[in-house]
């Protein structure tokens, strides 16, 4: 799972693309790759047709799965555009919906690399 905002963030767009480019190594090693947005579904659809997305997004208008999974970034007051974005990572799930491997930084500047997402989803596959 990744979460962030295309709608709000250039760096989350660059992102969303990029992860095209490595979805499908993603999910060759049996991890389905979902992205979680506060946004409107419309605007995702958009952003789905714009970018060629090929992976799942999820509309998550306010932000109660980004709540659920404990990721719901209160550096925002509720005025402001960014507020119910959560804090921006990637996330790999279990089939329980557990949180079992987390790549994040603390400052929403530095992304996790591709790659690294890449080598914890065969990882991960490989766990008895």
């Amino acid at each position: 799972i990744r979460v962030c905002s295309p709608v709000a963030s250039p760096r989350c767009i660059k992102q969303l693309v990029e992860l095209s480019d490595y979805s499908s190594e993603i999910e060759a090693a049996g991890v389905s790759v979902v992205v979680i947005l506060n946004e409107e579904p419309e605007d995702l659809a958009s952003f789905e047709l714009k970018y060629d997305i090929p992976y799942l997004m999820l509309a998550d208008v306010d932000s109660k799965v980004i709540r659920q999974f404990g990721l719901f970034n209160t550096n925002y007051e509720p005025e402001t555009r960014y507020y119910g974005v959560p804090y921006p990572g990637v996330f790999l799930l279990d089939e329980n919906g557990v949180i079992v491997k987390k790549l994040a930084e603390e400052s929403y500047r530095e992304r996790p690399l591709f790659s690294e997402l890449v080598k914890a989803a065969q990882t991960l596959n490989q766990q008895p």
